[in-house]
């Protein structure tokens, strides 16, 4: 929804810059692109596994090392 405004008589530009940004922050467009902006995707099921995989090796390499009193 494009946000429009129109300068009225005897308005100076800066008060129809303060009406524009008081409409964009009435609107919420700058919390949306926030959020768009920051959103991270959701991993495919390939990589979850591989992760996994990899989170389960290096738990046994430290489980190994306290057997041998390494760590």
């Amino acid at each position: 929804m494009p946000i429009t405004l129109r300068k009225e008589k005897d308005e100076t530009t800066l008060r129809l810059v303060q009406r524009f940004i008081q409409a964009v922050k009435a609107s919420g467009v700058i919390l949306e692109a926030r959020k768009r902006m920051y959103r991270t995707r959701p991993l495919n099921e390939r990589k979850k596994k591989l992760r996994a995989l990899n989170r389960l090796k290096r738990e046994l390499a430290q489980e190994r090392l306290k057997r041998l009193g390494k760590i």
